[in-house]
């Protein structure tokens, strides 16, 4: 082990400036200036110098002996983060992840990592959207993927699957179509970096990975097909794009203490009348509210306020 220290190296100024890049043409590079460095597979033991790069958005240090990240901490324009096959068992406080404000993926795979304490300290980091934790201690405690999941809100991958809805809203079961780990939830995450990429092609294929996984959820998730569908419907209903005979007319009772709403609709198909019952709370002003359907009322009372908060998905 000791043969082994004696070769480990520390970050200094001339190894970032040779592995890292600028947005600018300067002839005469600067570590304030980096934001890409490339130093994966270079024995490094520690990561002291990075705390001078202020600019940086990508980082990629895996494959290497870094036990502490702390001097990342001034790195709070960091777009990408690969710190896999380390030798990290602990991770930074909560107050380290949530100045990190613009970080969206974030590599851990194959290091030590094993107390939950670490992910509840990922949560605090407002804007992660893929993580990696797989080949690590951690993984292999039970029910590791619904902590980890329902730890970290802004989540949508983890490891090499999209997170489903299922995976979120407790005890509903969708169709296979829609299930946890199915093929078309499948995505993975782990690009090789290429030594020569230019600082555009770096940050594209952060942009195309968070692409793809915006792509799956939209055709995948249920949540995000029924609010698309209720924006495009009250979209038109606010332009005027809705049928004349398919407006409904609304009479307004009170029921059981509660606010109805009574609507009475023609079908242009037959000559039946449907009726629809749309319950609202004393306390909501009916004036000010949009009808919402009866789709999105059920999904409301699916899942519960928690997950509501999280789980309101947005497409970037």
């Amino acid at each position: 082990m000791e043969e082994l220290t004696e070769h480990l190296v520390s970050t200094s100024e001339n190894l970032l400036l040779k592995y890292g890049q600028t947005t600018g043409q300067a002839h005469i590079k600067k570590l304030k200036d980096l934001v890409i460095v490339q130093l994966n597979g270079l024995y490094l033991k520690n990561v002291r110098h990075l705390q001078y790069c202020v600019l940086l958005k990508v980082c990629i240090l895996s494959n290497n002996y870094i036990t502490n990240i702390d001097a990342l901490e001034c790195c709070i324009h960091l777009v990408k983060l690969d710190l896999h096959g380390n030798q990290i068992q602990h991770l930074p406080g909560p107050t380290f992840w949530e100045d990190m404000k613009e970080l969206n993926l974030l590599y851990l795979h194959d290091n030590g990592i094993g107390k939950l304490d670490n992910v509840h300290s990922l949560s605090f980091c407002p804007n992660l959207i893929g993580l990696t934790l797989f080949d690590t201690p951690l993984s292999l405690r039970i029910a590791y993927r619904h902590i980890v999941v329902n730890s970290i809100f802004s989540l949508k991958a983890l490891d090499y699957y999209v997170i489903s809805d299922e995976e979120i809203v407790e005890n509903w079961k969708l169709p296979p179509k829609y299930e946890p780990f199915s093929p078309s939830f499948f995505l993975d995450l782990c690009h090789s970096p290429r030594k020569e990429a230019t600082v555009e092609e770096d940050i594209n294929v952060v942009k195309d990975t968070i692409s793809k996984i915006n792509h799956i959820l939209a055709h995948h998730s249920p949540i995000l097909i029924v609010q698309r569908w209720i924006r495009g419907y009250l979209t038109r209903k606010r332009f005027g794009k809705i049928p004349l005979d398919e407006v409904l007319l609304q009479r307004y009772y009170i029921r059981d203490g509660a606010k109805q709403i009574y609507s009475q609709s023609t079908l242009p198909v037959c000559d039946n009348k449907s009726f629809m019952y749309h319950i609202i709370k004393p306390e909501q002003n009916t004036e000010d509210k949009k009808l919402i359907s009866g789709k999105q009322k059920n999904l409301d009372s699916a899942y519960s306020t928690k997950y509501h908060s999280k789980y309101s998905r947005k497409i970037c």
